[in-house]
């Protein structure tokens, strides 16, 4: 099947969809042709109930290094109004990323800068190549990195983010490990044989017990009212209980054996 895309590939491949960035000569910069595309496949794949993970990386050398240049001279032109408008455009991109209800595995290297970050905030589990250069370059700009912030804060340290999204400063996979930004740092070897260890264990796992604990974790940041995560907790693991999926793998358990679903 061809890719109906420009700028990304999506390509699925043992219930593991893989989404990749193409524009390598621009370090996968992105450009409103990058944004709609990743937010048209990520509407699609969230559809999708055949996926047990995805994983987001990008081709050439780098994962990506932020807004376009050319993109982001026409923003310069644009009036108050327009630029609003294609913020909200963006923010829409992040947001079609985060509702993915399949476990998301970012694979980041060399440049992850403004935007990029973005990306890797997204995903709920980062593999870096150790080398990655991250920055939060929109100050340098005279900037704000505000339409990613919300992404960000939800997964990095807010006293390392408070620091990096102020200076400026680049920083390294240390740095991103020890924020909570990043997961794993090897060799590209190493993260590679990561990333794929990884997707398998995810094939093995419920699919539909997967998809409800990654909402239940959305929700958990969303809900700050005790009765609603009472209600809701509750509800789940009765739902999950009675469903065929949760039957058959308590069953599977103890009757020593897989689970139908590791048998497809």
């Amino acid at each position: 099947m061809s890719n109906i895309y420009s700028t990304i590939k999506v390509q699925t491949t043992n219930n593991i969809a893989t989404v990749g960035l193409t524009r390598s000569d621009r370090h996968n910069a992105f450009d409103k042709v990058m944004i709609r595309e990743l937010t048209v496949a990520f509407s699609a794949i969230n559809d999708r109930r055949d996926l047990s993970a995805v994983i987001l990386r990008g081709e050439g050398k780098s994962f990506c290094s932020g807004a376009d240049l050319a993109y982001m001279k026409a923003q310069s032109t644009f009036t108050m109004a327009e630029n609003e408008e294609d913020a909200d455009y963006l923010f829409g991109m992040f947001w079609a990323l985060r509702s993915c209800p399949h476990p998301l595995i970012g694979r980041v290297h060399g440049n992850v800068m403004g935007g990029g970050l973005g990306l890797t905030a997204v995903c709920d589990v980062v593999a870096a190549v150790e080398g990655t250069k991250f920055c939060f370059s929109e100050v340098k700009l005279g900037l704000a990195p505000a339409v990613i912030s919300p992404f960000v804060l939800e997964r990095m340290s807010v006293s390392q983010a408070r620091r990096y999204m102020l200076t400026g400063e680049t920083f390294d996979t240390k740095v991103a490990l020890a924020s909570g930004l990043v997961h794993f740092a090897g060799g590209e070897t190493e993260v590679d044989v990561f990333v794929n260890q990884l997707s398998a264990q995810l094939t093995q796992n419920g699919p539909e017990g997967t998809r409800a604990t990654k909402g239940l974790l959305r929700a958990m940041y969303e809900i700050d009212d005790w009765d609603q995560r009472r209600e809701l907790t509750t509800k789940l693991i009765a739902e999950r209980r009675t469903s065929a999926e949760g039957q058959e793998g308590v069953r599977s358990f103890l009757e020593k054996r897989p689970p139908k679903w590791r048998l497809n």
